[in-house]
């Protein structure tokens, strides 16, 4: 079937069956964060892989595995996932997001079971500002087809249209519509712990962000620099941050078999928890009386719990979808 007819047709929803040798999407969504890329695959499953990316010399032979993807495409050979990070690669919150996400996103262009065509009708991507029309720009030019090499299996996709959405929108909908919010009616907020940045947004009733209470804070890779900061008295080097918060996310919260840092993590968390809050504090203070539910999401969520249990009920992070989900089906709302 041409690619044309394809997508004039009416599409199935990501994870339907089809008989054909091609995975066909209405929708599909590519959540590109600075520490993780989150993408459902054909099955219709949650799937994270890790947001670093590794260029690969013609003789190094790299075998993918389940957290790993080797992608082929336009001369480029590399790495994306645990294996680039081991081989210590360029995590994205390093770079542009937005300029290295037509290098990512064949990652999540998964063939379907013998399917190794896919069509996709609007592609969704997410952006931390939608004034930024740089980033918008470089994201929109993802519409196209795309032949390449995923794991040694060559993908067709053709992508017809993109839509880009703002950061915390696409959770904020989600909530709206899926009842997350005690009070739909009032202003809700969302706050958004990532790696990059630490993003808070205030919508009104319709959807719409209130600009003058925007609060945009360093993310977690900063409280990584500040453990590497203190821990380079123990160390002969500067600790990698990547390390710094794989290790905060398995709770071991050592590098190696020398350093440990639970100590230094917990008082760097709680400076860095206090200045979101005072930010928060100084952004919303004309909003407070009528603000409704602030939902707390993102891969850091979980650092800032005892923070939301102090709020009685105020904050609250999202149980279902996890916190770190919630934007990708968001994104599928429409």
């Amino acid at each position: 079937m041409p690619l044309t007819t394809a997508l004039a047709a009416t599409m199935p929803l990501e994870g339907t069956e089809d008989t054909s040798n091609e995975r066909i999407c209405s929708r599909f969504a590519f959540d590109g964060g600075n520490r993780f890329l989150k993408y459902f695959d054909a099955s219709g499953t949650v799937q994270t892989v890790q947001s670093c990316i590794k260029p690969l010399a013609d003789w190094e032979d790299i075998e993918p595995d389940q957290h790993s993807v080797v992608i082929e495409n336009q001369g480029q050979r590399y790495v994306v996932g645990s294996v680039a990070a081991e081989m210590h690669g360029t995590s994205t919150h390093q770079g542009n997001k937005a300029q290295l996400a037509a290098q990512l996103l064949p990652v999540a262009l998964e063939p379907g079971h013998h399917r190794n065509r896919i069509l996709i009708g609007t592609l969704v991507v997410a952006t931390p500002d939608v004034r930024d029309t740089i980033a918008v720009h470089h994201l929109e030019k993802l519409a196209g087809t795309y032949q390449f090499k995923r794991n040694g299996e060559t993908i067709t996709a053709k992508i017809n249209r993109v839509e880009v959405v703002e950061e915390c929108r696409a959770a904020w909908k989600y909530a709206t519509n899926h009842g997350g919010y005690r009070w739909p009616d009032a202003k809700n907020a969302v706050l958004d712990l990532g790696g990059g940045t630490a993003l808070a947004r205030i919508f009104t009733r319709s959807g719409s962000p209130i600009r003058t209470a925007e609060v945009k804070l360093p993310g977690t890779y900063d409280l990584a620099k500040r453990i590497a900061a203190a821990l380079q008295a123990k160390a002969e080097y500067s600790p990698d941050t990547s390390l710094i918060m794989d290790a905060i996310a398995t709770g071991t919260y050592r590098i190696g078999q020398r350093l440990h840092f639970e100590g230094i993590y917990q008082q760097c968390r709680r400076q860095w928890l206090e200045e979101v809050r005072g930010a928060l504090r100084e952004a919303w203070a004309t909003h407070m009386d009528e603000l409704g539910e602030v939902l707390v999401i993102g891969g850091s969520a979980e650092l800032a719990r005892d923070f939301v249990e102090s709020t009685n009920g105020r904050f609250k992070i999202p149980n279902t979808p996890n916190p770190q989900h919630i934007s990708l089906y968001g994104m599928l709302e429409g």
